[in-house]
C-alpha cells in the first residue's frame, strides 16, 4: 500500500488535483491523485480538447497515476490501484519545495517587520532585498503586494469601525 508514497517523498506538495467520486451503488469512495511538476505551460498544446478530457498531468506530462478505493463504506481498510504499469514511475525529478506557498510564510517577528515597512510604504523591492540580506531568499514579490492589500485593508475596517 505505502508503493506510490515511496516513489517520491513529497508528493503530497506536487499534488496537482484530486478527484473524488462516490459510487452510489456499493457506497464507496474512490480517489484519484495526479501530480503537478514543474510550471511548464501547457496552453496550446497538440490535440488538447478540454481540461476535463486531460488524463494525464497537466504541467509536467507525468503519468505517474495511482487509485486509492476505500473496500467498504466506513471502512480503514483502502486497495491501492495503478491503472496499468506506466503510471508507476515518474518522468522528472522531485520538485522543488520552496516554491509551495507554505515553505515562503516568514516567522511571525519578521511578519510583523514586513507589516511595519509596508504601513510605512517601503517599495516591495526594497523589502524583498531587505529579505534577501537576512537570508529569506525565498518571498515572492506577489506575496508582498498580497500582504500589502491584505493590509490595507484591515486599515480600511477599522478606520470604518471608528467612524461609526
Amino acid at each position: 500500500m505505502g508503493d506510490a508514497l515511496s516513489l517520491q517523498p513529497n508528493l503530497v506538495t506536487t499534488l496537482l488535483n484530486t478527484l473524488t467520486a462516490i459510487d452510489q451503488r456499493l457506497s464507496r469512495i474512490e480517489t484519484t491523485l495526479r501530480l503537478n511538476g514543474p510550471n511548464i505551460p501547457n496552453h496550446g498544446a497538440e490535440g488538447r480538447r478540454k481540461p476535463t478530457t486531460d488524463r494525464a498531468s497537466k504541467k509536467c506530462g507525468c503519468l505517474f497515476k495511482f487509485e486509492v478505493i476505500e473496500t467498504m463504506k466506513g471502512s480503514d481498510v483502502w486497495i491501492l490501484h495503478y491503472p496499468n504499469e506506466e503510471h508507476k514511475v515518474h518522468n522528472h525529478a522531485p520538485s522543488d519545495q520552496t516554491s509551495d506557498p507554505r515553505a515562503r510564510k516568514l516567522p511571525p517577528y519578521m511578519l510583523m517587520e514586513v507589516d511595519q515597512w509596508l504601513r510605512e510604504g517601503w517599495l516591495v523591492s526594497k523589502i524583498q532585498e531587505e529579505l534577501k540580506n537576512r537570508n529569506f531568499h525565498n518571498v515572492l514579490n506577489t506575496d508582498l503586494y498580497n500582504r500589502k492589500r491584505l493590509l490595507r485593508k484591515e486599515d480600511n475596517n477599522s478606520m470604518s469601525q471608528l467612524l461609526e
